[in-house]
């Protein structure tokens, strides 16, 4: 299995979602490091994430977009997603494997898109 690395940007986030923010990313990935950036605007944040997945034969989009839907299932709401992908100095990595880096960014077009396609995976919550 190779390890892929996202580097997640998320703004705004208030002060109150920080903690479910970093809770929804841990069922799907690792959490090797927390940034936060209080924003000009008071009470509102940018979130880094440095996380780490193993690639299970999926594409790294996949990843990003099963992490987008989770972190918009814990917000509620959608918020701006920036993600860095590679493999460069994943702990474990398999160096004849290689992931491509890119840029990803899913704005509220693209981030609705997603949340269509994984609606269905998750169990009802209360506010359904």
């Amino acid at each position: 299995m190779t390890p892929i690395q996202l580097h997640i940007s998320l703004a705004p986030v208030a002060e109150t979602e920080l903690a479910r923010c970093q809770h929804a990313v841990l069922a799907t990935a690792r959490l090797v490091q927390v940034e936060r950036r209080a924003l000009a605007a008071g009470g509102l944040y940018l979130l880094g994430l440095d996380l780490e997945v193993d690639s299970d034969g999926e594409q790294a989009a996949w990843h990003v977009e099963r992490l987008a839907a989770d972190l918009w299932r814990a917000l509620g709401r959608y918020t701006r997603l920036s993600v860095w992908v590679t493999n460069d100095g994943a702990a474990g990595g398999d160096s004849a494997v290689d992931v491509e880096p890119e840029w990803l960014l899913l704005d509220e077009v693209r981030y609705r898109e997603v949340m269509q396609a994984f609606r269905f995976a998750w169990p009802a919550s209360p506010r359904e």
